[in-house]
């Protein structure tokens, strides 16, 4: 009888544990499940990609200007010549000049713009760079990144004197651009030599 006993008590341990071992076992079997994103993930991996395509521009853009950038001042003027505005103030590396927008007429293929220069300081400015970039005016729902990438480029000298206290024209000659392709104009100078009335002694 304890013989029969003891010969149970095995038969119900073995079956316990093979039938654990099955239990163990089984998931192993099994494929781990796939997860699906939902609408919330997809937005978000959209999102980050924008930012990251938006930072890209931006490191561009801060290239084409690094210059500007580390200006004092205002480095660069825009205006839109349908509605200019009053006159604005740009830093020229030597002293800050003033800048109006005068007008603009077609010319050969392109537009000839018509600028003022004022020069409030008593000191001539003996010639001076003159970065512009020009394209049409930006739309609404336009990226301001991508309009601005696609704007047209050109710097001039100009070996004109500025004389203290006044007024002067600078015109622009902008090619290769349509009615439809001249509704913003951004101008920046740089200046490297002043003249004062009085010698140094």
């Amino acid at each position: 009888m304890k013989r029969c006993v003891v010969l149970l008590a095995l038969l119900v341990f073995l079956a316990v544990s093979l039938g654990l071992a099955q239990t163990t076992a089984r998931p192993s079997s099994q494929k781990p499940a796939l997860l699906v994103k939902g609408p919330d993930d997809l937005a978000l991996e959209k999102r980050v990609a924008e930012l990251e395509r938006r930072l890209d521009s931006l490191g561009l853009l801060v290239d084409i200007h690094a210059d500007e950038l580390g200006k004092l001042g205002g480095g660069f003027a825009q205006f839109d010549p349908a509605s200019p505005g009053a006159f604005q103030v740009v830093s020229s590396g030597n002293g800050a000049l003033l800048l109006i927008f005068e007008s603009a007429a077609p010319y050969l293929d392109g537009y000839r713009a018509s600028l003022k220069v004022g020069n409030p300081w008593n000191m001539t400015f003996k010639g001076l760079s003159v970065k512009c970039s020009w394209g049409p005016r930006q739309k609404a729902a336009e990226n301001y990144f991508e309009w601005f990438s696609g704007l047209k480029t050109k710097t001039d000298s100009v070996s004109n004197d500025f004389a203290p206290g006044r007024w002067s024209l600078l015109d622009l000659i902008l090619p290769a651009t349509g009615a439809t392709d001249f509704g913003y104009l951004m101008v920046s100078l740089t200046s490297t030599t002043v003249s004062l009335g009085v010698p140094l002694n």
